[in-house]
């Protein structure tokens, strides 16, 4: 049985039908723009429509779903099977905590059965990630102290997002700073439309299958199509985003021009991401549970959840924890036991000191090389 067909719960949000638009309760005002288009589906501004007595004002985000895209219609459209999938993951990651970083659905309805809608609040006023690193990454002379706490609490707010998606049992599988938004100071993931439940089977994905967006962002074996694709996949995907929000912070301008540009793909540069962590000003504790999130290999690659775990008491200097409070207490009532911790802080040591036997090797063998040369030089 696939997500698509799943029926949704009567008592959660639930698909509502209007005849034509006039029945509809929102309106599109002319001078509210569009928020962009996705791979499921536009997205627009819409407030509640007048009715008589109604002081209501408030504006939301209505996403449109596509009429055609790669998945099979047999029995239903494939917009109708996108937005039941999507409302159904949103109902069931409602129940679970923190829900304080995902947008939410407040309504979903058709017109007719031919358009398809979703109603989600709140609408981002700081836009998408994306918009906010190019212009952070660029403007180091002009940043406020308030913008990089913004920026540096995300690193652990966004990690304990994904693991909270993960514990329930789902996978994002459409992870970019485009599908992230900054409202209020605050990270909130959107876009769920590709997402899907780890106990059902997908088929082959090969990487013309994916937006462009995706695509920089995508874990080797997603790009391969080699290997299951399962949450380790996000995880890559989350390790190359945060490494954008670190060296945005500490300005690297090689990066800054490919976050303005789209750049490279991550899985092709990975050595060039590694040589940048060991030349960082940044947290070396940080940068090394990064660095785990973009191996190669899966089965390398640390979980969000036991990520966000060392976040939870890895503080910076002058901006204290790196996530937000209720993101603290969820870890903490439902993080990775003690014990498990404390041995990855014993192989994250043992890593580290061979990183640093292997370095005086190095200048070992280089000054080997230069009193070689010296000598025979006489």
């Amino acid at each position: 049985m696939d997500l698509t067909q799943v029926q949704l719960p009567a008592e959660t949000c639930c698909l509502r039908n209007f005849a034509t638009e006039e029945d509809v309760p929102y309106t599109n005002p002319s001078q509210l723009p569009d928020l962009g288009e996705g791979s499921y589906g536009k997205v627009d501004i819409v407030k509640a429509a007048d009715r008589p007595g109604s002081q209501d004002n408030r504006i939301f985000a209505r996403k449109e779903f596509h009429h055609k895209d790669r998945f099979d219609s047999s029995s239903k459209s494939a917009a109708q099977q996108n937005l039941e999938r999507e409302l159904d993951i949103y109902n069931q990651l409602e129940k679970e905590q923190p829900t304080k970083h995902r947008v939410r659905i407040i309504d979903a309805y058709t017109v007719g059965m031919k358009q398809f809608f979703l109603i989600m609040h709140p609408v981002a006023e700081g836009k998408t990630l994306q918009d906010n690193l190019r212009n952070f990454a660029f403007a180091r002379e002009r940043r406020s102290v308030d913008e990089v706490i913004i920026f540096r609490r995300a690193i652990g707010c966004l990690t304990v997002a994904i693991a909270s998606l993960h514990d329930k049992g789902f996978r994002h599988r459409d992870l970019h700073p485009g599908n992230i938004l900054l409202h209020s100071g605050e990270i909130l993931i959107c876009d769920f439309g590709a997402s899907l439940h780890t106990q059902y089977k997908q088929r082959s994905t090969t990487s013309t299958d994916f937006p462009p967006k995706m695509e920089r962002y995508a874990a080797p074996e997603v790009i391969s199509s080699l290997g299951e694709r399962n949450k380790m996949a996000d995880v890559f995907s989350l390790g190359a985003i945060l490494f954008e929000i670190v060296f945005a912070i500490h300005g690297r301008r090689e990066l800054a021009e490919s976050i303005k540009d789209g750049g490279y793909r991550y899985e092709a540069r990975l050595d060039e991401v590694r040589r940048m962590c060991d030349s960082s000003a940044a947290n070396p504790e940080m940068l090394w549970y990064i660095r785990s999130m973009l191996a190669r290999n899966p089965s390398d690659r640390l979980s969000a959840k036991t990520v966000a775990s060392h976040f939870l008491n890895l503080l910076e200097s002058d901006t204290g924890p790196l996530m937000c409070s209720d993101c603290q207490k969820w870890l903490r009532q439902t993080g990775e036991p003690q014990r498990l911790l404390d041995e990855l802080q014993e192989k994250r040591d043992r890593f580290r000191r061979q990183a640093e036997l292997q370095e005086r090797r190095e200048e070992r063998d280089d000054l080997k090389e230069l009193l070689i040369k010296r000598t025979r030089s006489f």
